[in-house]
């Protein structure tokens, strides 16, 4: 990895946070419109968001492959976590992003 690892819970929500880009989007474009535009649904659910973090989105790059996802789960304490249970709680903070971008300007 070339990223430093992140060593909580709290560095590993910034982590994935930091890993979101809307630069390429329209202006005014925001991440809960891009991904269901992109998933084409109408309301997210963290099942949408870990169905679309897992297909390699350009606007939310966060780590994808599993040594990388292994790595960030023991730095962080989570070696206990499968790589399915990595997905789904990105996907949550991903979702809460998307949901309340202010929270995090």
């Amino acid at each position: 990895m070339t990223t430093k690892l992140p060593t909580s819970q709290a560095e590993f929500g910034n982590m994935i946070y930091a890993c979101i880009d809307l630069s390429e989007y329209d202006e005014g474009a925001t991440l809960k419109n891009i991904i269901c535009a992109e998933k084409h649904v109408y309301r997210l659910t963290t099942d949408v968001v870990e169905d679309w973090l897992r297909g390699l989105p350009g606007a939310c790059t966060i780590p994808y492959w599993d040594n990388e996802i292994l790595e960030i789960l023991e730095s962080t304490g989570n070696c206990h976590w499968s790589i399915d249970e990595y997905w789904r709680w990105a996907a949550n903070r991903v979702k809460f992003f998307a949901e309340y971008p202010k929270a995090f300007a």
